[in-house]
């Protein structure tokens, strides 16, 4: 009869343990996320939760996940090397993997050049798992969760089944959040310019102010507006104000501002840029709008009125520093219109 191998049975044993154990951890894993997606209303906060089970349960030394939308993208990730702390950014430039982003793909050391968003080749992982995040409803791409490991074999097969698993309630919490994301926009944009309406004021105000450590806040009013109503008639004043909000937004869209009907006739912008990038697209604004063939043909001398003030020059709440930009503006008007006043450390200087 063969000897048993001491060493060798122990080992094994100890080898099924702990995969069992691993197992056992996922098992519960998912079933927290599940639990959780049903208790955490806010994405952002469903993916602090999830990436801190993950690092905590599976043993990966760091999590990405992300989501993707027309203009941006959006990171949720923790890494042991940053303290186990969840960052959350928002990109404008796609994440390039090297792979297509549409199915799974397990990454070796050999692979591994560099780390995902900053590019550096300090302390690189040896195993990385890259899973696709589906709406298989509609088959669309919603994001993507990367996984990393300081082990070259980690990812086995049934932790790639598993994290595929959970890619899925992610997904799906994701579709949940877009839905009620887009519902919520809806109910905060004008219905006939289709810029945000005064209920977006302070979010829009708030995350300008969270992605940049300047924003210029701009209102504008359209001279001689109650002319073209008057004149004219309601109906091509609405599309001279269609045109100036469809024509604002264009200008600051690409620099990451934002549009909000204010009035009638007046709209606010959030641009988080500095305030000389901001006078330099206001002013391609002002000179824009007397050229647009709805205002030309109104054959009335239709401008815009301009004033501004920046952060963190002025601090407050969205609607106290709305009404200072508004003070610049009335300070405008009273000095002839078709400029552009600037509040500025307590003063209003005409640029």
């Amino acid at each position: 009869m063969e000897k048993i191998n001491s060493s060798k049975y122990h080992d094994q044993l100890s080898m099924v343990e702990s995969e069992l154990n691993a197992q056992l951890g996922m098992v519960w894993l998912l079933g927290e996320v599940m639990k959780s997606s049903n208790e955490i209303s806010s994405l952002k906060d469903l993916m602090a939760t999830t990436t801190d089970m993950i690092l905590g349960v599976t043993g990966v030394s760091s999590c990405y996940l992300w989501t993707y939308n027309e203009r941006y993208i959006k990171i949720y990730s923790r890494r042991n090397e940053d303290n186990n702390r969840f960052k959350f950014e928002t990109l404008t430039e796609q994440i390039d993997l090297g792979i297509p982003l549409d199915t799974r793909h397990l990454f070796f050391s050999p692979d591994i050049t560099s780390h995902i968003l900053c590019g550096s080749t300090r302390a690189l992982p040896k195993s990385r798992l890259y899973v696709p995040l589906y709406d298989f409803t509609t088959n669309v791409l919603l994001g993507g969760m990367v996984l990393e490991h300081a082990q070259e074999v980690y990812f086995s097969l049934n932790k790639c089944i598993f994290f595929e698993t959970l890619g899925v309630f992610i997904a799906l919490k994701i579709k949940n959040a877009n839905l009620l994301a887009m519902v919520a926009e809806e109910s905060e944009v004008d219905p006939m310019t289709r810029v945000y309406n005064r209920r977006s004021m302070d979010k829009l105000y708030n995350y300008s102010c969270e992605v940049s450590p300047y924003v210029t806040i701009v209102i504008i009013d359209i001279d001689n507006f109650k002319r073209v109503n008057d004149e004219k008639g309601h109906g091509v004043g609405d599309e001279v104000v269609k045109a100036v909000a469809k024509t604002a937004h264009t200008y600051v869209e690409p620099f990451g501002g934002c549009v909000m009907r204010y009035g009638g006739d007046e709209f606010v912008l959030f641009i988080p840029q500095t305030l000389e990038e901001a006078i330099s697209i206001i002013r391609k604004l002002q000179n824009t709008v007397p050229e647009l063939p709805v205002v030309k043909d109104t054959e009335l001398p239709i401008t815009l009125t301009i004033g501004i003030c920046t952060y963190p020059d002025v601090r407050g709440l969205a609607a106290d520093v709305i009404q200072i930009a508004d003070n610049a503006l009335i300070h405008g008007k009273k000095n002839g219109k078709n400029n552009i006043t600037l509040y500025q450390q307590g003063m209003m200087v005409s640029l």
